[in-house]
């Protein structure tokens, strides 16, 4: 089910994920990601084939 409430159907992906997690003190961290389709293609909408995220997490 697609975020809109419609059907989507996903054929078998190729994927690659890369990850990095640096912890700076117990209540910092830094977080990159990086996923790439390897060329697989697909009809769902807002589907990135290469995806870079990069995230500071702070907790208390």
């Amino acid at each position: 089910m697609d975020f809109d409430g419609s059907t989507v159907a996903v054929n078998d992906l190729s994927m690659l994920t890369l990850g990095f997690n640096y912890k700076f003190s117990d209540h910092l961290r830094i977080k990159f990601e990086y996923d790439d389709s390897l060329g697989t293609r697909t009809y769902e909408r807002y589907f990135d084939r290469r995806l870079g995220i990069a995230q500071i997490v702070m907790s208390f």
